[in-house]
C-alpha cells in the first residue's frame, strides 16, 4: 500500500498490531515531497518507489516506511 494518508493508515496499522492482525506493508509519501503540481511529478515518486523496491527494508509483515 502506498498512500499520503498517514493519519488514517498509521492508526489502522497500530490497531491491527494491537489485535494481532498483520499487513504486508505500508509506504507513506508526502504531498510536500512529491507535489502533484511539480514538473518532476510523477517521475520523482516512481523513481523513489523503484529505489525502495530495489533495496527494500527488512521484515516480511507489518512494515511501515516513510518514502524520502
Amino acid at each position: 500500500m502506498v498512500t499520503e494518508n498517514a493519519r488514517d493508515f498509521d492508526r489502522i496499522a497500530r490497531s491491527w498490531t494491537a489485535t494481532g492482525e498483520h499487513h504486508t506493508g505500508i509506504v507513506f509519501t508526502s504531498p510536500r515531497r512529491y507535489h502533484r503540481g511539480s514538473n518532476a511529478y510523477p517521475a520523482s515518486l516512481i523513481t523513489a518507489l523503484e529505489n525502495l523496491m530495489a533495496d527494500p527494508p527488512s521484515g516480511d509483515v507489518d512494515r511501515v516506511y516513510w518514502l524520502r
